[in-house]
């Protein structure tokens, strides 16, 4: 009876979460009052019931009273309606927690999650569930003839009913988590953020009435299916697409399929090709795809090997889901927009065409600057050339005059212009254009900024005649002074930074002083928005699904100018970006470093979740990208630097290297004893790896991480060539291998394709092995030898190096072991129960 007791203490418990939930939406949310009323009113009836079922259950334990005993115990039908109760009320409870989806718009998140007929199924089950409790209350257990029996009955039906809404769940959440796991990177905010600043009517005359448009759109099977728009930096590529997207999603039948995507310099995430195809195809997928399955099993299987942390899927995997996806009749439509900021254009493209060449009905549209390996890889391709439209072109002058026009009528500063100037303005800004959209958006906003009539007239005097010398003004127009310094600071904090930043996280680094334990206080910012007032239009912000913007340079063309040769005046706001990355990775490391993280209760790694609050904003950002900024000052050492090496050092061998440690594995505790070198190694940070190698006292051996791997061995896993030849140049053995995975160095670097590596150890007189005696187990690896068939390998000469009865495209898991009689020799004798084949442990992201 315990037992029962116990399940009703948890039932009690969900219950409470349950009713805290409704409670805050009952704060939030409009419309719903009636809703929450009903399912909390019946939520406290059955917990209040629960509460009376509880304590008969106690007495009758209690008791010495045979008869109240038997009358009071349950029977396994009560035990099975509680568990079932518990479930209902557990996906009740996360039916309630806002969905965050990829694709999601934020204001989805702030809806009442349950439509009238949720509501009424899920009070439909509180009153049942209460009632049958409420009669175990009141009726004799002799008395619970037909009406216990039917109550029952009804239950054993909604129980059902639960567990096909379970299931159903189930399924939902694993389709989610699959989605996640292609595409971590969402387009959706940018989408947003262009819409909204797109003026109504811009880029009708590409939508709706150009014919390359419309032929690329209902382009047939023999008909070119791609469509390259491409301009120069300015012209409103970005605009454009965002037209195109936005007509294709509301002129669509419901039958076609569209899926898009922003690279965009600010992000490195969006700039590689398998968060490019993983974003489309997670845009596109479905449960009732024939190719979901397939995906879900790859997903659970890495799951499974890597403690719920899966490696990406590779490209090839992503390109055949999308053929199989897009596999049908309708049309499926793919958009790219700014594909030359990718780090490899020509493999997208790529990717893409095979898509197109295994399935008709696949149209592909992209835009990009003119860039050779673009315009080789798309020739014979239409093309919508904006430049030499631009100049001379009816259509983009009519787009800009709108841009132009609409800035007038809803500024508050500029809609206060006389009429007569409103007119000037539109004239010089429409003319003065050639083409440029940026440039019209930064000459609007200098005019904004004007006190007066005649300060506007005077600017219309001296309109910059391109976009490098409209830049140049803005600069020049900052006040000498502490605007000049802190606009220089944040320029180069969010040109460099390796992912947007929030205004919160850049106000903190501007207050980041190398040797300070905390923040220094006399250079916070009063407001921290004052970072936007500042910079002007050289700065974005942008909103977010979750609510926390961010702050980009408005365009790429601002990184271009800033780190351009600048002269004369605007010299100070040239930036550099070794010296860019040196601040952010003093700041990161200094930040690490604060009393408030290594000492106590504070420590960082217990204020994981806590970091991406008000109190904290910086901390996340700097434990996982310190050593990213290291690796971008390749010549970093005590001589030329001993600044940075000094806060370097501290960080290494203080208190504050084991707690990042812990905050980047903070469920391992093997990962406490990891030394500095396995981080280093890890990470490629070649510097370090020379300075600990050298010191007297340092073992090239030491295990670390959570799978026990040595330094060798994580540098080859995660693809450092560098940090290898050095490890391997002072006496590192790449043969010892893990004690978790059970692979060493060659395999982890064949595992991750990584043919480098695998030549360079081959140089050195290492070998592969397929098998081979691990702990005391003779260990099959046949993946192993299929992964050296494929192409990077069989490239690099990695299989001729084989074992020679080891023939490709041979049945590689009948491969017998090459040094049998060797290892016999060695006094071991294999058996069949100590041959184990291989599922390595595969790793994502950080080192563990």
């Amino acid at each position: 009876m315990a037992d029962i007791s116990g399940l009703i203490m948890t039932v009690l418990g969900v219950g409470a979460e349950i009713t805290s939930k409704l409670y805050e939406y009952g704060k939030q949310v409009k419309g719903a009052s009636r809703d929450i009323l009903a399912l909390s009113g019946e939520l406290y009836s059955l917990l209040g019931i629960l509460e009376q079922v509880k304590r008969q259950q106690d007495q009758a334990l209690l008791s010495d009273d045979e008869t109240l005993v038997n009358k009071k115990s349950q029977k396994s039908s009560t035990r099975s309606v509680l568990n079932q109760t518990l479930e209902f009320l557990q996906q009740f409870l996360q039916d309630l927690v806002p969905k965050k989806g990829r694709f999601a718009s934020k204001l989805q998140l702030l809806q009442w999650p349950f439509k009238e007929k949720d509501v009424q199924k899920h009070l439909q089950r509180l009153e049942r569930v209460k009632t049958y409790f409420l009669l175990s209350l009141v009726t004799d257990e002799a008395d619970q003839s037909r009406k216990v029996f039917d109550e029952i009955i009804s239950l054993q039906s909604m129980i059902s009913e639960i567990s096909l809404d379970n299931h159903d769940s189930k399924r939902h959440n694993d389709f989610t988590k699959v989605v996640d796991w292609l595409s971590p990177v969402s387009p959706q905010s940018t989408r947003d953020t262009l819409s909204k600043t797109r003026t109504e009517g811009t880029g009708v005359w590409f939508t709706n009435k150009a014919s390359s448009f419309e032929n690329w759109r209902d382009a047939s099977s023999g008909e070119s299916r791609t469509l390259w728009i491409n301009g120069f930096t300015g012209a409103g590529k970005s605009v454009l697409m965002t037209s195109a997207v936005d007509r294709l999603f509301s002129s669509i039948a419901g039958a076609e399929d569209i899926a898009y995507f922003y690279c965009s310099f600010s992000n490195d995430e969006t700039l590689k090709t398998i968060n490019v195809l993983g974003s489309l195809l997670g845009q596109l997928l479905q449960m009732s795809d024939p190719g979901y399955d397939d995906l879900l099993a790859q997903y659970n299987a890495l799951c499974a090997q890597t403690n719920d942390r899966p490696t990406r899927p590779e490209k090839q995997t992503l390109v055949n889901a999308m053929c199989q996806r897009a596999g049908s009749e309708n049309p499926t439509y793919f958009l790219i927009d700014g594909l030359n900021e990718c780090g490899d254009p020509t493999e997208i493209l790529e990717a893409l065409q095979s898509v197109t060449e295994t399935c008709s009905n696949v149209r592909i549209l992209i835009s990009s600057i003119n860039e050779k390996g673009i315009e080789e890889q798309l020739e014979g391709f239409p093309k919508v050339h904006i430049e030499t439209l631009s100049p001379r072109s009816a259509n983009m002058r009519h787009d800009i005059h709108l841009l132009i026009s609409s800035s007038l009528n809803t500024s508050s500063r500029l809609t206060r212009l006389p009429a007569d100037l409103k007119g000037d303005v539109e004239y010089a800004l429409t003319h003065g254009a050639q083409g440029m959209f940026r440039w019209a958006q930064c000459q609007l906003d200098i005019l904004s900024r004007k006190r007066t009539p005649g300060g506007v007239r005077e600017a219309l005097k001296h309109l910059p005649p391109t976009l490098e010398k409209t830049y140049e003004q803005l600069l020049l127009g900052i006040e000498d002074g502490e605007d000049r310094d802190l606009t220089r600071q944040i320029l180069e904090i969010v040109t460099f930074s390796l992912r947007p930043l929030t205004v919160d996280k850049v106000s903190e680094i501007l207050q980041i002083t190398p040797g300070m334990g905390k923040l220094d206080e006399s250079k916070r910012l009063n407001n921290p928005r004052d970072i936007l007032a500042i910079c002007g239009s050289l700065l974005e912000y942008r909103d977010s699904r979750h609510g926390v913007g961010t702050v980009t340079l408005a365009h790429h063309s601002v990184k271009t100018y800033l780190t351009s040769d600048l002269q004369g005046s605007v010299s100070l706001f040239k930036l550099d970006p070794y010296s860019a990355h040196r601040r952010l990775a003093m700041a990161c490391l200094t930040y690490l470093s604060f009393d408030t993280f290594v000492n106590g209760d504070s420590q960082l790694h217990r204020k994981r979740r806590d970091l991406t609050n008000k109190q904290h904003p910086f901390g996340v950002y700097a434990g996982f990208n310190w050593p990213f900024h290291i690796q971008e000052l390749p010549n970093f050492n005590a001589d030329t630097d001993p600044e940075l090496w000094s806060v370097l050092q501290t960080f290494l061998f203080g208190p504050a290297f084991r707690h990042w440690v812990k905050f980047l594995v903070p469920s391992s505790a093997k990962v406490e004893t990891t030394a500095p070198l396995y981080y280093a190694s890890s990470f490629g940070l070649t510097t370090v790896i020379r300075f600990l190698v050298e010191m007297p006292d340092v073992d090239i051996e030491q295990r670390g991480g959570r799978g026990g791997s040595t330094p060798i061995n994580v540098a080859a896993l995660r693809g450092q060539l560098e940090a290898v030849r050095i490890l391997l140049d002072h006496g590192a053995d790449p043969t010892r291998a893990d004690l978790e995975a059970g692979l060493d160095a060659m395999q982890w670097a064949v595992f991750y394709d990584h043919p480098e590596i695998v030549e360079l150890l081959q140089s050195r007189g290492y070998r592969f092995k397929p098998q081979g005696w691990i702990n005391n187990r003779y260990l099959k690896w046949p993946d192993g030898l299929r992964r050296l068939m494929r192409k990077p390998f069989v490239d690099k000469g990695v299989v001729d190096s084989l074992n020679p009865s080891v023939e490709r495209g041979a049945d590689v898991e009948s491969v017998e072991p090459a040094n049998k009689d060797e290892l016999q020799q060695e006094g071991s004798q294999i058996e069949e129960a100590d041959i184990v084949e291989i599922r390595p442990k595969l790793f994502r992201g950080h080192p563990d």
